[in-house]
């Protein structure tokens, strides 16, 4: 929220994926990659591992979070 109660504008899609989370999200500006090395997008030469934070979206997860950010964005 701003400081008058307002939302704050949405970051652009994926980058919303790395938003609202600890201090293992952010991307280094450098490689576009977390702590983890994962990146916001689907690569699907990656493993698959266990933990959210460390894997890049699956084909599927990447759509139905691209099309509720769109939904969200269109009102």
């Amino acid at each position: 929220m701003g400081p008058e109660g307002d939302l704050k504008p949405m970051t652009e899609f994926p980058l919303i994926l790395t938003e609202g989370g600890d201090d293992r999200l952010p991307l280094d500006p450098k490689t576009g990659a977390n702590k983890y090395h994962g990146k916001p997008y689907v690569n699907l030469d990656a493993a698959f591992r266990g933990s959210c934070t460390c894997n890049s979206p699956s084909v599927e997860g990447y759509a139905a979070a691209e099309a509720c950010f769109n939904a969200l964005q269109n009102g």
